[in-house]
């Protein structure tokens, strides 16, 4: 069983209890932590999936720690594994000619991890707790509860089983505000980098490098966004949402079948009731609108106009400029 957890926003799965039901049918279970590399270096984040079960963990180290891009680690822990087996397929499938900058990198990493991580996470640990703190001053803006280390709202009814605070997920839907807006906002007006935008939200990823001058400068733009005139007619528009995002249209065929059926080229306004051949996405976070085999209905389409709408860039589609579209010509 292949799981990811947790996800680009932050959303940490009970490992724990998976990994014991996946052990019961005598099956390993691994896990992309590609975002949880920080996991099991401060106690104030949720647990790595290490600890609580997983049998192979795979963790970014670029994503939350101070390395290259594509420096990662693999982490066997397992008896139903054989390393040996694993060895041997990475033999298969890694490369013959390792970046030796990247192995430096991940070294320098680990280095770093060692003689400053202590400090360097407390005071970490000590913005986010700060930040979550003045955010509930908020009378518009809305901030994701960071977690039960990070605020005192946390709940269950949160929808999920934990979070990872260092995520920092800020909506300014009761604004008029879009996720792409916010982002545009806070960068072109503030010069602050948020790492991506989804259709009511964006989010900020901080790590052990960012100091508090950053999540002052943060708060600062949000209480001030916090005090523009409310746009009403934007208020009452259709934000889209990620439950209506991310609906899964009905399903025609697999998508192996769907690929190897003779196909034609539509407009997207003219695929209704299609049969699509293609991928379309959002990038990140990467989850998919619409795969091979799916129907095109009047909902998806709809939510490609609004994703359109929005200014959200949609990915997938062999045709760059997002308006036509493979389908399945019966």
């Amino acid at each position: 069983v292949l799981i990811v957890s947790p996800t680009y926003d932050g959303v940490v799965s009970d490992i724990e209890k998976i990994a014991e039901i996946v052990h019961s049918h005598g099956i390993p279970l691994i896990v992309d932590e590609a975002h949880g590399a920080h996991f099991s270096l401060c106690g104030s984040f949720p647990s790595s999936a290490l600890k609580l079960g997983a049998d192979v963990v795979v963790q970014s180290l670029h994503k939350t720690l101070p390395a290259f891009t594509q420096t990662a680690l693999l982490h066997l822990n397992s008896k139903f594994v054989s390393e040996e087996a694993l060895r041997r397929h990475l033999g298969i499938y890694q490369s013959s000619s390792p970046s030796y900058l990247l192995l430096a990198s991940i070294d320098s990493c680990l280095q770093l991890l060692k003689t400053e991580g202590s400090w360097r996470f407390q005071e970490l640990v000590d913005n986010l707790s700060y930040f979550y703190q003045e955010s509930e001053k908020l009378k518009f803006m809305q901030v994701c509860p960071g977690g039960r280390h990070f605020s005192q709202t946390h709940t269950k009814t949160d929808g999920c089983f934990h979070r990872d605070g260092s995520k920092i997920l800020i909506s300014g839907a009761r604004l008029g505000l879009s996720g792409q807006d916010l982002y545009t906002l806070l960068l072109e007006k503030y010069h602050l980098q948020l790492e991506m935008a989804a259709g009511h939200y964006a989010l900020a990823l901080t790590s052990l490098m960012d100091r508090q001058e950053g999540f002052r400068r943060l708060l600062l733009a949000l209480f001030e966004i916090d005090g523009i005139t409310l746009n009403e007619k934007a208020k009452k528009a259709d934000i889209i949402s990620n439950e209506a995002l991310y609906a899964i249209p009905a399903r025609k065929m697999t998508i192996s079948k769907a690929l190897e059926q003779p196909s034609k080229t539509l407009c997207l306004n003219e695929a209704k009731g299609c049969v699509s051949q293609e991928y379309l996405f959002l990038y990140p976070p990467g989850i998919p609108i619409l795969v091979p085999g799916e129907i095109m209905d009047e909902g998806i389409l709809m939510r490609i106009q609004a994703i359109k709408n929005l200014g959200l860039r949609l990915e997938g589609l062999l045709d760059i400029t997002n308006t036509r579209i493979n389908v399945v010509n019966f």
